[in-house]
């Protein structure tokens, strides 16, 4: 099995004992939070945020054969958990390949502390035979305004104070930023893409370590407006299988992430109560790739 060497940088506190979290707001201002992976000899830096970081060391009941149910349990090594934050424009594709291929990550987190990370005092911890469990691509929508995400996240094994992953970058609080509102979804045949007026976040997840991925089912609402949502009508009775692109664009159209699905189902249809504007079709979404 390969194995990822990664370096994670983040803000905000962390403990120890019992399960504990980083001081971290979801939705926060991007700080200076680094990922620096090294796969196949290149090594990589990307900007992030961290939206959660935890220490586990819950006690485990034995689970030898014919061991006593009773028994006092056995305390975990402590494990460490982490969800990552990456704006498009930033997302390490090899992450991505390594939640495909169940590759082994291995690195180190430094924990700054205070308003200015850069003058700030700094933990380091490190970490070995980490997972990434899942990756969320973030929720679409025309009318909003929101700065979007890719959530990654990682589960590792072992995790101990001390190490170091370095100094922060030059440049670190700088990236292309991406607003929900700018996205484009592409297929071949029905249905009309463009008819599309939001999508709720897409989940991919391996609930056992280096298992199956889990496809997912996702809502997405079609505007009544023009003949968009009937030529959902006619792909939802004809219950095919298409490939689609959906592309995270920045302010200027450019695209930042494209993200390849290999198949989109539909399987449920829905009017949405007291508007007549929208209808909701529930798809199945099957494997993807990333790409620039």
């Amino acid at each position: 099995m390969r194995r990822l060497v990664c370096v994670l940088v983040a803000t905000g506190g962390l403990s120890s004992g019992g399960a504990a979290a980083a001081d971290v707001t979801p939705g926060a201002p991007l700080r200076a939070t680094v990922l620096e992976m090294t796969i196949g000899g290149t090594t990589t830096r990307t900007v992030a945020q961290v939206r959660s970081a935890v220490i586990d060391r819950r006690r485990n009941p034995p689970t030898e054969p014919g061991a006593d149910r009773f028994a006092q349990p056995q305390i975990a090594a402590p494990r460490l958990q982490v969800v990552v934050a990456f704006p498009p424009s930033s997302m390490p594709l090899p992450l991505v390949q390594a939640f495909f291929d169940g590759t082994a990550v291995d690195g180190a987190v430094d924990l700054y502390f205070g308003a200015n990370p850069a003058q700030s005092g700094r933990r380091a911890c490190s970490f070995d035979d980490a997972v990434v469990t899942e990756v969320t691509l973030p929720a679409l929508d025309a009318g909003s305004s929101a700065e979007g995400f890719v959530l990654v996240a990682f589960k590792a094994a072992a995790f101990r104070r001390g190490g170091t992953a370095g100094s922060l970058p030059a440049g670190w609080a700088t990236s292309t930023r991406f607003f929900l509102n700018n996205f484009r979804f592409t297929g071949s045949g029905d249905p009309d893409a463009t008819a599309i007026v939001s999508v709720e976040p897409i989940v991919f997840r391996q609930r056992v370590a280096r298992g199956p991925i889990e496809s997912p089912t996702v809502a997405v609402w079609v505007s009544e407006q023009g003949t968009g949502a009937a030529t959902f009508d006619t792909w939802f009775d004809a219950g095919r299988e298409r490939p689609a692109t959906l592309e995270l664009l920045s302010q200027s159209q450019r695209a930042l992430l494209t993200i390849d699905f290999q198949s989109v189902e539909p399987i449920a249809a829905h009017q949405v109560p007291n508007d007549q504007r929208m209808r909701r079709f529930d798809v199945h979404v099957g494997h993807f790739g990333v790409r620039r």
